[in-house]
């Protein structure tokens, strides 16, 4: 089973939820509460453990979400354009996140996973050069072996559909190793 996570102003039936539901027969999008990491954290997990979950995605903040998730569970992940915890104060506000939220998920990610340790073996990750949330050399320093690809898109991936052979590509390399 496939799990898609969205992304802080998205939700389960967004495009790219659509697109994923379209090409992937087994696939679930993953709701969560997005104003608590450690509820979503939560949920996200049940889902996982429910629907016996082996591939995730991830976009944003799910990006974020499925880099813990796979972490935790050892599940392989595609991450589109995440979220990292140590980008600027600037884009939190951007969402406006409250600083209370900003520590939970960083709590999250050092309780969980060693934030420090990642297995980059598990991670995919689609980085858009046009991202204008969230600059895409961070997430490219912090993932130094993660398998990346680059992409002239914007931040919300609206040209995903471009890309289905090499989703489909990872997806089965993972799934069928």
């Amino acid at each position: 089973m496939i799990l898609y996570i969205h992304g802080y102003n998205s939700s389960p039936n967004s495009a790219k939820a659509k697109f994923f539901k379209k090409i992937f027969p087994n696939f679930i999008s993953g709701s969560y509460d997005v104003n608590s990491p450690k509820l979503a954290i939560k949920q996200l997990s049940d889902t996982i453990k429910k629907n016996n979950v082996n591939f995730i995605i991830g976009s944003s903040l799910g990006g974020l979400y499925a880099t813990i998730l796979s972490q935790k569970f050892n599940i392989p992940a595609l991450l589109i354009n995440p979220l990292i915890t140590d980008v600027s104060a600037d884009l939190y506000k951007h969402f406006n996140l409250n600083s209370s939220y900003i520590e939970e998920a960083k709590d999250i990610s050092k309780n969980i996973i060693d934030i420090t340790n990642i297995n980059e073996d598990l991670l995919t990750i689609f980085l858009s050069k046009n991202d204008e949330l969230l600059p895409y050399t961070l997430t490219d320093k912090k993932f130094k072996k993660a398998k990346k690809y680059y992409f002239d898109d914007s931040h919300r991936f609206i040209y995903i559909k471009k890309y289905k052979d090499l989703i489909l590509d990872i997806t089965e390399h993972n799934l069928f190793k």
